[in-house]
């Protein structure tokens, strides 16, 4: 009679995880219990790039289906690319990930504070609200250098 063959680790009930995403409770703010940071820079730089070549297309005047060509391209690239490239980060686990889906990181520090219904007591603002901040910050420092009459011309 040959030995059994052992059961794979992830039945085991020691190597299962404690908590998953669906064994927690619902909650109605998840900023509450979430230390996330807005990463909006590669973002920043895709649409400056992006409006780059949209200007350059422009400029060239090439043919009529070149344009047509490149003002395709250049609206699937915003619609597909652009939205990716904006991104946060937990300062629990380190983790990254698209901007969107910032709801529904769960990490270990996360699960915790949700179990135990201990919200954090001094919230930073929403990562909409960091990446418009951001926006804001990127648009006076352009200005100022416009004004200042800065440039690599």
């Amino acid at each position: 009679m040959e030995p059994s063959a052992l059961p794979p680790p992830t039945l085991d009930p020691e190597f299962r995880p404690q908590l998953t995403d669906r064994s927690l409770p619902v909650v109605v703010h998840p900023g509450s219990y979430r230390r996330i940071l807005a990463n909006p820079f590669l973002g920043f730089l895709g649409i400056g790039l992006w409006v780059a070549a949209l200007r350059q297309a422009v400029v060239n005047r090439i043919d009529r289906l070149g344009l047509v060509l490149a003002f395709g391209g250049l609206a699937l690239l915003a619609v597909v690319v652009l939205p990716r490239l904006f991104r946060y980060h937990c300062l629990d686990c380190g983790r990254s990930g698209r901007l969107t889906r910032w709801k529904r990181h769960v990490c270990p520090a996360v699960a915790r504070r949700i179990v135990e219904g201990r919200p954090r007591r001094f919230r930073g603002p929403r990562p909409l609200a960091q990446t418009f901040f951001w926006a804001v910050v990127l648009a006076v420092v352009l200005s100022l250098v416009n004004l200042a009459d800065l440039s690599l011309r």
